[in-house]
């Protein structure tokens, strides 16, 4: 290709008028922000569930604490001779109710009589 077949494409280049190239990108950057505008408002619509997801982090966060405090607790605990197998025997349950409790089965009406006399 020769010299004389070439195109002169300079006349394309906007930087030769600065007033041009300046409001070309000026008019792209405004279009850039305007459409990120746009995008934000679009994707973005706060519900009533975010202010609910906002507390739930916290809370999850100090359940899951507690319970690893509570796991560490129980078996540091299984080792203690005078820990107590279950509720119902470190309660201070009169005899006649930590069977019903342990038993599952349902008291009688004297069994209720006397646990409520006090003649245990």
């Amino acid at each position: 290709m020769s010299d004389s077949n070439r195109v002169d494409l300079r006349i394309l280049d906007p930087r030769l008028d600065p007033d041009r190239w300046e409001r070309m990108v000026r008019g792209i950057m405004r279009g850039a922000s305007d459409e990120l505008l746009r995008r934000r408002r679009r994707t973005y619509a706060p519900t009533p569930m975010d202010g609910l997801v906002a507390l739930l982090r916290p809370a999850l966060a100090a359940a899951a604490i507690l319970a690893a405090i509570s796991v560490a607790a129980l078996r540091h605990a299984d080792g203690n001779p005078t820990h107590p197998g279950s509720f119902v025997e470190s309660s201070l349950l009169p005899e006649p109710i930590t069977i019903w409790l342990e038993d599952g089965a349902p008291p009688t009406a004297s069994d209720l009589y006397v646990t409520a006399n006090g003649d245990l």
